[in-house]
């Protein structure tokens, strides 16, 4: 039974063999070749086992020739001497790594297991990859092995800040996914990847226009995209941003004419100030700046138009005053007046209270338009006995 055992054992391990031949002993012939597996020494005298890691097939006087050791490979013959074929080895690349063949011109540091390169990352799924063979060769197809079917581009967002302090809901921060060397993605449930980034675009307007983006908020630095939304800088440049890149919305503003009418100047109603808006579509006004001379009126508003007819709304008064300036290059702002109100005069378009203890019908002219109430619900004059009224029934005038 142990005869039996050790038979089969036998077969076993020849059938499966050994990885690679080689010999045991050395001999050199009449005319100094060395045999197999063999070299011959400094002299030529006598031939020396190939030493582990080398080879050499053929009766010959040549040395052994180096075993070709690929990156991530260990040989299956590593203490091996004498080897008579090139030696084998087995490679295990892991995920983030694929596989580079070799050859005799490009030698041995291009061969092997290679990290993906810059801004390239695992492909989704690739797990490990186990590669044999020996010498340059592998011995399979190993295609699934190469950058495409390993690497994949890396994506990154690009944050796109509209970068201005308006209402209006046509500009807006966008999101845009980027894939290294391969596109963009306005939304996350785009199928392909865009050459531009066009859907993310801020508006036009006649005065102020959108240049592309910038990687500073002051637009003092690298333009990224231009207006069409074409990436204006090398991949890499793009990606150096970070994850997320911030890049920012750069604009050309445009002056806007504003036209002050003056319905009391007969000589000169408008008034014309040349501007530039700054971050949006309002304008201050410090206050109405007319020499209106009705007697009794006083400035209530401006109402806004463009030269073009439409409405830009209105302001109240106030310090400053604000102007919603809707897109037009030229607007024109129309003083509004009312009548004086009641315990006021009004000069010049501005109201002024009347003095302590005085009042004024509406639409006083003048300080000499107040005046003080005689009788029982009349102005009072108060001391430490009291307080009293002017007797009579006929109003005093202050002046």
């Amino acid at each position: 039974m142990r005869k039996i055992f050790f038979t089969l054992l036998c077969i076993c391990i020849f059938n499966t063999g050994a990885i690679a031949e080689f010999v045991t002993d050395c001999t050199m012939d009449e005319n100094g070749n060395c045999s197999e597996g063999c070299e011959p020494n400094n002299k030529g005298t006598t031939c020396l086992l190939c030493q582990p890691g080398s080879y050499k097939s053929g009766n010959n006087k040549n040395a052994c020739t180096q075993c070709v050791f690929p990156a991530g490979a260990i040989y299956k013959e590593n203490n091996q001497s004498g080897l008579i074929t090139a030696c084998e080895w087995t490679a295990t690349c892991t995920e983030g790594q694929y596989w580079v063949n070799g050859s005799s011109e490009s030698g041995s540091d291009t061969f092997g297991c290679t990290a993906c390169p810059g801004n390239y990352g695992p492909m989704e799924g690739s797990g490990e990859l186990s590669v044999s063979g020996s010498g340059y060769t592998a011995s399979s197809d190993i295609t699934s092995g190469d950058v495409n079917n390993r690497c994949d581009a890396n994506v990154i967002t690009l944050l796109l800040h509209k970068n201005i302090d308006l209402s209006d809901t046509m500009y807006a921060d966008h999101d845009v996914k980027a894939k290294y060397g391969v596109g963009f993605k306005i939304h996350d449930d785009d199928d392909d990847w865009a050459e531009t980034i066009n859907g993310a675009m801020q508006p036009n307007k006649k005065i102020i226009q959108f240049n592309g983006y910038n990687s500073a908020s002051a637009c003092n630095a690298d333009m990224y995209f231009d207006t069409r939304g074409k990436l204006q800088q090398t991949w890499d440049a793009l990606f150096g941003l970070g994850n997320p890149a911030n890049l920012y919305a750069c604009y050309t503003t445009s002056e806007v004419t504003i036209n002050y009418f003056d319905p009391g100047d007969a000589t000169e109603p408008w008034r014309t100030d040349t501007v530039g808006i700054d971050n949006g579509f309002v304008y201050n006004v410090v206050d109405y700046g007319g020499t209106y001379e009705a007697s009794g009126q006083v400035f209530l508003s401006y109402t806004c138009n463009t030269g073009d007819g439409g409405s830009c709304g209105s302001a109240q008064p106030g310090n400053p005053l604000r102007i919603l300036v809707i897109d037009a290059t030229e607007i024109n702002l129309v003083a509004q007046f009312g009548a004086c109100p009641a315990g006021s005069y009004c000069t010049g378009g501005n109201k002024k209270p009347c003095p302590a203890g005085t009042t004024s019908d509406a639409g006083s002219q003048t300080v000499r338009d107040c005046y003080m109430v005689a009788g029982e619900n009349g102005t009072q004059f108060c001391d430490v006995n009291g307080c009293f009224t002017l007797p009579g029934t006929g109003n005093i005038a202050y002046e």
